[in-house]
């Protein structure tokens, strides 16, 4: 229910008043109970008005509306109920409504615009944790935003798909992510469900996720059979109000694959999804224009850079105003790139010499420049310290999109040398560095307000994987087929140290590899698959001299003694997890 809904409540209330029942000559014993609750919302309703610009960001303006809400549904629901029957029954709960509205009014009296104001103030002052830097403002998107969320929560029954599109680094899923985090969003649905799908996905793994975020218990049996998941998420979501978000999606088969798990049960459930591809949203939605995002304004852009650049009151001096400009201009509305650039600025000294030779780097292109776009994210890595440049490129190990628990990599940039050991909290330093620069995306954060879970945006991502191969840092190994044909490409080098593989690991393990020169052998995967004790045991020989053994993505039932007595750094999954 949102404001509008609201409007219309009150609206039959107040033609149900005027209205003269044939049966009745008199004055009917219900007008009593009609005019108090038509008076009662009319009061609230002048409430939700003032709130339009303060309930999304202000915790204790939501609180108050989110109960607002949940009285009018109530009063929906007994006027409903009378409007069928003409029964004074259906006024039982009328005592208990009427006291919930006049508690609600009583807390809205004391938040006045005054009042309102400085709360919004006070929340944009505080911050739970100073280490952790505070997430990054959309800015110019506010009107996309409300856009959104009316969509998501609109009166349409329908089973309805809302389509947000736009090249990488536009903010796509950060617009998608602040929809799906709303609290009314979270209220107004039953289940919520989130999945990236990337360029390269597994058709199991995606419905696997789904399972996971809808609570379900899946069986090893179950997990390799794909009609037995779309079955299950059918059934889980069957009658049920929900929203699931289908976040950088690439391609028309990955719709395909799951959309027969969403049924249309007419009550409002919503898909929103995301792609940089016009066609792929047109194909799941034939019937709907997409919305485009659009690129950030010059002025938008430059009032971005100043906000990350000088938190404290987001102004620039005024002898770095003309370059900081022509800065924002260059990064041509794209808000990663401004993200990005404004991390390597506030990192660095703030001269108009040093600034000068930023936008001298960032150079000046064509929109959609690909190569370009490569060379602008690149300068914020080409001006890390060296220390940090081996942090960074490690994401390039993981699998694009893929969500890292960041207590796992600490360890694992310990285990590689990147930090001398017993020294986790310098560790976290080195992530957070990397956060204050937008290098690394905050996905979940742990009670205490440090990062639980982090990942890289695509682009960044790229970024990490070539850099990596450009400076040998990293080596992925190739499917089987891949190899074969192109002969010239084997598995990996003798002088690889570190080797990571994403998926295909039982057909790897047959091809027996084997190196006395790697020191790293990472299994990053997005799906679950199974590994053998004994094929666990021959990866850990074939490569003798491993100080990193990391196969967190694949289950296996026990950890061989061998490994677990060596010197050497491992992760793992146990089915019992």
């Amino acid at each position: 229910m949102i404001d509008t809904d609201v409007d219309c409540l009150i609206e039959t209330l107040k033609h149900l008043i005027n209205f003269n029942h044939p049966s009745q000559i008199c004055k009917t014993p219900w007008i009593d109970q009609l005019q108090l609750l038509h008076k009662g919302l009319t009061s609230l309703r002048t409430f939700l008005t003032r709130s339009e610009d303060t309930r999304y960001t202000v915790e204790k303006v939501k609180a108050l509306v989110l109960r607002i809400i949940d009285v009018a549904i109530e009063v929906e629901h007994m006027v409903d109920s009378f409007v069928a029957s003409f029964d004074n029954d259906c006024f039982l709960e009328l005592d208990n409504v009427v006291r919930q509205m006049e508690t609600i009014k009583r807390d809205v009296s004391g938040f006045d615009d005054h009042k309102i104001q400085d709360l919004q103030h006070e929340r944009s002052s505080s911050r739970v944790n100073p280490a952790i830097p505070k997430e990054d403002n959309i800015i110019g998107f506010d009107v996309e935003a409300r856009e959104i969320l009316d969509r998501l929560v609109g009166n349409r029954k329908q089973l309805d798909v809302i389509s947000i599109v736009g090249m990488g680094g536009l903010g796509k899923t950060t617009l998608a992510k602040r929809a799906y985090n709303d609290p009314y969003v979270a209220y107004h649905f039953y289940d919520h469900v989130w999945i990236t799908v990337s360029q390269t996905y597994q058709k199991n793994d995606l419905l696997l996720r789904i399972c996971s975020s809808l609570s379900l218990t899946i069986t090893n049996e179950a997990a390799m059979n794909t009609g037995k998941l779309r079955e299950m998420v059918y059934k889980r979501l069957k009658g049920k109000r929900y929203l699931i978000v289908i976040d950088d999606i690439w391609g028309v088969e990955a719709w395909d694959d799951i959309k027969i798990c969403f049924s249309n049960d007419n009550n409002g459930s919503r898909i929103l999804v995301t792609s940089r591809l016009v066609e792929v949203a047109l194909h799941i939605k034939p019937d709907s224009s997409p919305h485009l995002l659009r690129f950030l304004t010059v002025e938008e852009s430059w009032d971005l850079l100043q906000q990350k650049v000088f938190p404290e009151d987001g102004s620039c001096p005024k002898s770095l105003k003309k370059t900081g400009k022509q800065i924002a201009e260059r990064c041509r509305g794209l808000p990663l790139a401004i993200l990005v650039i404004s991390g390597l600025l506030a990192k660095t000294e703030k001269t108009v010499e040093w600034w000068t030779r930023v936008l001298d780097g960032i150079g000046s292109y064509l929109v959609g420049d690909p190569e370009q776009d490569m060379n602008t994210l690149a300068l914020s890595y080409n001006h890390l310290p060296q220390h940090l440049k081996s942090c960074f490129l490690y994401f390039g190990a993981f699998p694009e999109d893929f969500e890292i628990d960041v207590r796992k990599l600490l360890w694992l940039w310990v285990g590689e040398g990147f930090i001398e050991p017993a020294t986790e909290n310098i560790a976290e330093e080195y992530l957070i560095n990397l956060v204050e620069r937008s290098l690394v995306i905050v996905e979940r954060k742990r009670l205490d307000g440090g990062i639980k879970v982090c990942r890289v945006h695509d682009l960044l991502h790229d970024l990490c994987f070539n850099k990596a191969k450009e400076e040998n840092f990293l080596h992925k190994i190739k499917p089987l087929e891949e190899q074969l044909s192109s002969p010239n490409t084997s598995g990996f080098r003798a002088t690889d140290r570190r080797l990571f593989i994403h998926s295909y690991v039982p057909d790897y393990v047959i091809s027996k590899p084997s190196s006395s020169n790697t020191r790293s052998f990472l299994l990053t995967s997005n799906y679950i698959s199974g590994l053998s004790n004994e094929s666990i045991f021959f990866l850990y020989s074939a490569f003798k001299h491993l100080r990193v053994f990391e196969f967190g993505g694949v289950f296996t039932p026990f950890l061989p003694s061998e490994i677990e007595s060596a010197n050497t750094c491992y992760s793992w999954k146990n089915l019992s997890d």
